[in-house]
């Protein structure tokens, strides 16, 4: 996973800020707030550790057979040939062709993860930047995604360039 760019850097310190917060004015507060304030701040820590054990990858992982992406509780693998395609692309690339797009997950907190829908196609979403993504395409009519792996141009250049087990028997 890339290292965040500077706008998802500050929101998510934004946000674990805020749970700080609320974590410390409910334990030095008025007694009438501390129940309100600690609930609030217990949420906000489940749903900040939620993200990052669920929902942010940590890393993705290229072989012969597979793309893994691996998160801190769970992995995913992605048989290489359904992979139909994979490109770069940077953010005014995609909003020229995709246009604007609508989140559905979370965005912000390490990075956006979960669905993205465009008025053309939606999008599974796995990033940690705003600048730069790697869109992968699949066969079989499977919902494309969006990923940011750190160094995306050699990524991609990896996934194209390794034969799949499908070609190697062609």
């Amino acid at each position: 996973m890339a290292r965040m760019t500077g706008d998802v850097r500050a929101l998510t310190g934004l946000i674990l800020t805020v749970t700080v917060m609320l974590w410390v004015m409910a334990v030095a507060g008025p007694p009438s707030t501390k129940v309100g304030l600690g609930t609030g701040a217990a949420v906000s820590a489940l749903v900040n550790a939620v993200t990052w054990l669920a929902l942010r990858p940590q890393h993705f992982v290229i072989d012969e057979t597979t793309l893994k992406i691996v998160w801190c509780v769970h992995s995913r693998r992605i048989p290489r040939q359904t992979i139909k395609s994979s490109e770069l692309l940077d953010h005014s690339e995609f909003r020229s062709r995709y246009g604007t797009a609508v989140r559905f997950g979370i965005g912000g907190l390490w990075g956006t993860f979960g669905t993205l829908r465009t008025s053309s196609e939606t999008f599974s979403i796995f990033t940690s930047r705003t600048d730069q993504y790697v869109l992968l395409r699949f066969s079989g009519g499977a919902r494309s995604l969006l990923i940011s792996p750190e160094d995306a141009p050699t990524f991609v250049a990896v996934l194209t360039s390794m034969p799949t087990p499908a070609d190697e028997t062609r």
